[in-house]
């Protein structure tokens, strides 16, 4: 697995997903 903390971790992982969307939802309306 890429990320084997997922496990422990499960809210830390969900955060940066959040994130990431948060961004490329950025990113998105940037582009014309």
């Amino acid at each position: 697995m890429l990320f084997p903390e997922c496990g422990r971790r499960p809210n830390e992982m969900r955060n940066l997903l959040a994130q990431l969307r948060k961004v490329t939802e950025a990113t998105d309306s940037l582009r014309p």
